[in-house]
């Protein structure tokens, strides 16, 4: 991905998304490259502390309760995720 390909994408946000801080979705790599730009679609939780899920994979389950879970990404939130290179 190159800056042109991030601005391209950036355009498309609204004014509420374009003040969110910009935060990286994947590995724990520092500087890792980034792939693409990745808008949640829903909420995502992180139960297990694994790795975050969408909540909606947690709409039928009666075996977990995340009624108190917290939301680790908000819907709408905007992450760059980062390259497995």
């Amino acid at each position: 991905m190159t800056y042109q390909d991030l601005y391209d994408q950036l355009k498309n946000l609204s004014s509420l998304q374009r003040q969110q801080e910009v935060r990286t979705l994947g590995s724990e790599r520092r500087g890792a490259k980034i792939d693409k730009l990745w808008i949640a679609e829903e909420d995502y939780i992180n139960p297990s502390g694994d790795g975050i899920e969408p909540i909606s994979a947690y709409k039928d389950d009666d075996e977990n309760d995340i009624s108190g879970e917290p939301i680790a990404v908000h819907a709408g939130t905007v992450l760059l995720e980062e390259s497995n290179n």
